[in-house]
């Protein structure tokens, strides 16, 4: 059996990771981005990596962090509190995958286009801002865990393959620099699992209820077992977790992540995703989990 590839994606892995070759890789995308003109990411038309108009549309698309919990079915159900019912994770989210916001995304996720995420990290800082109090004590911290400050954000993990396709990482991208008050990156205390251990936990049911029926819990039974926690992640024990992705769909990459986290005794608290998708013509009083108290 050889062994090579899998070694060397594993060195890629945490090579990638290292906050070193992060910064450094950020540096140099952002020289490129200035150095070499190339048309709007949003509108493709005027020059720069988002032109003045664009980069206003996309600005007041993200101006508002909401609780996005209600349209995505595949997420956990936790429990907030011993006297509460289960209730989806709270998840809150910078802006609604659409727009000039889905058009920015793109380019930034799959076309190489790093710069925009100068205007997209301001959304990021304002979602994580707005924690505290679109979530607060509804979060479900676990057995005599209260919030603390500062809580952990934990992004979910980019795979070694997605590296080498891009060459970066688009969710280390988007936590690149300080993050807001209150706050502290935990880049490594989720992994991508691998070999026959991944294989055999995406094969089992996960233990974490679906609240959408059939379809949603094949979903995320899909993703069981993708992460597994690091030893890391023993120094989130008795803080506040947070998850962090830059889209949700389903919720089913968030549960996997969450699941991975528990099984080592940590909880997380809610997820932050810059953008969420939601049902078409869904207010804030209707989607999939309307049921689930989100005030």
């Amino acid at each position: 059996m050889n062994l090579w590839p899998r070694s060397l994606a594993i060195g890629l892995d945490r090579l990638v990771q290292a906050p070193a070759v992060r910064t450094i890789g950020h540096a140099a995308r952002e020289l490129t981005g200035l150095l070499l003109p190339v048309e709007c990411t949003v509108c493709g038309v005027q020059d720069g990596a988002v032109c003045p108009p664009c980069a206003e549309q996309l600005t007041a698309s993200v101006l508002r962090p909401f609780r996005a919990e209600r349209d995505a079915a595949a997420l956990p159900l936790v429990s907030v509190s011993p006297d509460a019912g289960p209730a989806p994770l709270a998840v809150v989210a910078a802006g609604r995958y659409g727009g000039p916001l889905a058009r920015a995304l793109l380019g930034f996720k799959d076309h190489g286009r790093t710069p925009v995420g100068r205007h997209l990290r301001p959304a990021v800082h304002r979602a994580l801002a707005a924690v505290p109090s679109l979530v607060g004590e509804q979060a479900p911290h676990g057995p005599g865990v209260p919030w603390t400050a500062p809580a952990l954000l934990v992004p979910v993990p980019g795979s070694a393959a997605g590296f080498r396709r891009r060459g970066y990482d688009p969710v280390a991208e988007l936590l690149t620099g300080p993050l807001p008050p209150g706050w502290e990156l935990a880049p490594r205390l989720l992994r991508h699992a691998r070999g026959r251990a991944g294989a055999r936990a995406r094969g089992r049911p996960g233990r974490t209820a679906s609240h959408a029926g059939t379809a949603s819990t094949l979903r995320r039974h899909r993703n069981a077992g993708r992460f597994r926690a690091t030893g890391r992640a023993r120094r989130g024990q008795g803080r506040t977790v947070v998850l962090f992705d830059d889209v949700m769909t389903t919720g089913s990459t968030l549960a996997a992540a969450w699941q991975a986290l528990d099984g080592r005794g940590l909880r997380p608290a809610a997820a932050v995703v810059l953008a969420a998708v939601t049902a078409p013509g869904s207010e804030p009083s209707g989607g999939l989990n309307s049921g689930w108290r989100t005030d």
